[in-house]
């Protein structure tokens, strides 16, 4: 049910892990999502591979997006076809050039950010489309500001998913 891989360069067989929820990537160099039908939660950490969320229609089942320290990623890409994903998280999300397919989520009730430097402006349009968001932007004055704007409360985003990889 949960699979975590370093490095992954090709992952067309993940298509065949009927019962995968959880694939969580770090420094994968894949240039498109892998075909996987189950799964409910994808986290990418540190992905170089894509230059936006290519596939990301060949997950339906898909809840939970993370993305941390993308490297080359120039935006997310059209998510309207992503109909199950309510929660978003980015990490160093100001990599990433273009937000503004945030708002092209259907299901989007949750989002958040951490260790960015982002302005405000790509979350405006998200007025009255969330429920909840924890976002850290550029400054604290920022991250208030945004906030009182979507008014909606604080919502924790962000998990720590230590069971996935081993650090020894």
């Amino acid at each position: 049910e949960v699979l975590a891989w370093t490095g992954a360069e090709e992952l067309g067989w993940v298509a065949r892990l009927p019962h995968l929820r959880e694939l969580a990537l770090r420094r994968s160099k894949v240039a498109a999502l892998p075909q996987a039908r189950a799964v409910e939660r994808l986290l990418l950490f540190s992905p170089s591979g894509l230059a936006s969320l290519v596939g990301i229609e060949a997950l339906p089942r898909l809840r939970y997006l993370r993305v941390d320290d993308p490297k080359g990623m120039a935006r997310l890409g059209d998510l309207s076809r992503a109909r199950a994903l309510e929660t978003i998280h980015l990490g160093a999300a100001h990599r990433i050039g273009d937000l503004a397919d945030l708002v092209s989520a259907p299901a989007l009730r949750a989002l958040g950010t951490s260790q960015t430097q982002l302005d405000p402006a790509p979350f405006l349009v998200l007025r009255g489309k969330l429920t909840g968001a924890a976002l850290q932007l550029k400054s604290t004055a920022h991250s208030k500001a945004i906030a009182a704007h979507l008014g909606v409360p604080f919502v924790k985003t962000l998990e720590l998913e230590n069971h996935l990889f081993d650090e020894r």
